[in-house]
């Protein structure tokens, strides 16, 4: 593993995952906007109020994911997810494992993107269908954090009943309903 600033980073990658919080959402966005065309960026934040967990802090357009949509060339596509993924289950999904994690995406190749990384990582997803939907998942985020801290739990997670499970793959396009379609739980066993 190496570091490298965030154009050099974004230039070699083959799939961008923007982890930063929602103060320097803008900032790394104008660096890496020149040099996405043509990659899937994910985004996973949360635009909460600091000092009132649980109140989601909408950005003027309308989502952290949107404002990445807008600030990011057309040929770049985008995906949200894992907003409400514990850094703990990330390290030990058997040890903590995750509800179903949502994943609203603005076309087939972003869903697709975000999906395999999802499996790579060994969380079940969920399509939540367009990015329009991301304002929800991210205000879903933050209550769950609420309800973390209010109660006590150390692994807040959202489970969808009556999903299929397994192995499908994302639908076309157009054969994409507009909210949860999928759920790749259990994983399937690694080759």
């Amino acid at each position: 593993m190496e570091g490298a600033r965030n154009p050099d980073a974004v230039r070699h990658a083959e799939l961008v995952v923007l982890t930063v919080p929602a103060c320097g959402h803008r900032e790394v966005l104008r660096a890496i906007a020149p040099h996405v065309r043509g990659r899937v960026v994910v985004d996973t934040c949360v635009c909460h109020h600091h000092a009132r967990p649980g109140v989601w802090v909408g950005p003027a357009e309308g989502s952290a994911a949107l404002r990445v949509r807008r600030a990011l060339p057309p040929t770049a596509a985008v995906a949200a997810t894992l907003h409400a993924v514990s850094s703990r289950t990330l390290r030990d999904p058997a040890r903590f494992p995750p509800g179903d994690v949502p994943v609203a995406a603005d076309g087939p190749a972003s869903l697709q993107a975000a999906a395999h990384l999802l499996d790579e990582l060994g969380l079940p997803w969920v399509d939540a269908g367009g990015l329009e939907v991301a304002a929800v998942l991210e205000n879903l985020a933050a209550l769950l954090a609420a309800l973390s801290d209010r109660h006590g739990v150390h692994r807040p997670a959202a489970r969808f009943l009556g999903l299929p499970a397994g192995g499908s793959k994302p639908a076309a396009d157009g054969d994409r309903p507009p909210a949860l379609s999928h759920r790749g739980w259990p994983p399937s066993p690694r080759a």
